[in-house]
């Protein structure tokens, strides 16, 4: 028989989880608790991204997922657009700053959407290719009727 989460029984899993979900690392928080960052990893993966999943897609929840989409394709152009203007700068320091803070904004909606990998990476990017290809046939008007 498993195991009962750590996480779940503790009476701190609240507090925790809201660290988390602010933008914490899980290894930080993890550091303040008795448990390891592998049963940290755990409990989100199989108890706290479950549960806020089914109250996000609740019908209660007057939310779409093109409402996350559109946030994070704000949030992503927003970092893009300063890394513009640091390059219209000319100033080195401004630029390698904006890069590093474009990178950890990809790299924290990547790890918050739980993509691990370059392999998770490159088969968004296939994709969006192949969706852009789908989008590219359809405005042709170039297709068989569906």
């Amino acid at each position: 028989m498993p195991r009962e989460c750590g996480w779940c029984s503790s009476m701190d899993r609240p507090a925790w989880e809201r660290r988390i979900l602010a933008g914490t690392p899980v290894s930080v928080v993890a550091a303040d608790t008795p448990y390891s960052v592998s049963a940290a990893n755990r409990h989100l993966r199989q108890h706290l991204r479950p549960a806020l999943s089914a109250e996000v897609l609740s019908p209660a929840a007057d939310l779409h997922v093109s409402d996350f989409a559109e946030k994070l394709v704000s949030l992503v152009s927003s970092a893009h657009s300063v890394r513009r203007y640091a390059e219209s700068t000319a100033n080195p320091r401004l630029i390698l700053q904006s890069i590093k803070t474009e990178a950890d904004v990809l790299e924290t909606i990547m790890r918050r959407l739980g993509i691990d990998s370059e392999e998770g990476a490159e088969d968004y990017v296939q994709a969006r290719k192949l969706t852009s290809a789908v989008g590219a046939l359809v405005r042709s008007g170039d297709h068989p009727e569906f």
